[in-house]
């Protein structure tokens, strides 16, 4: 199993990631997105499955940069742009407590996740050679 942080966003924000215009989400610290990234902060990366909404499409990527903020006049403007978003957005939104920035790629396939690559095709077939006599 992988570690995964699910991050589930409106269409508008799902969209601007989607085409690589987003690279930056902020959570609040105390919600359980924000709960979530704190815990991997010591050990990224690890990875995110942005869902539209609950249901929807997901895209994946992986956690490069975790920085927790006070205040969100305190982000720099280049982290800001990349999250798509404002000082006065932000301090609406979280008024006033902890936020946490977080920084992401998108994997060369967003759609798929992180598990369905080569590593368990290589444990299946790890397994039908144990079976087989082999290891």
């Amino acid at each position: 199993m992988i570690d995964r942080v699910f991050c589930p966003v409106k269409s508008k924000w799902f969209r601007l990631i989607r085409f690589h215009r987003k690279t930056w989400e902020f959570r609040s610290a105390e919600s359980p997105v924000g709960r979530q990234v704190l815990q991997h902060r010591s050990r990224p990366p690890a990875f995110v499955e942005f869902r539209h909404g609950y249901r929807g499409r997901s895209l994946w990527g992986r956690i490069d940069k975790i920085i927790e903020f006070s205040d969100p006049f305190q982000i720099p403007k280049r982290i800001m742009d990349g999250g798509c978003a404002t000082p006065n957005i932000l301090q609406t939104l979280f008024d006033h407590r902890p936020l946490v920035g977080i920084h992401f790629t998108l994997k060369t396939d967003p759609t798929t996740p992180p598990e369905a690559s080569g590593v368990s095709r290589m444990n299946k077939a790890n397994t039908t050679l144990r079976q087989k006599g082999f290891g």
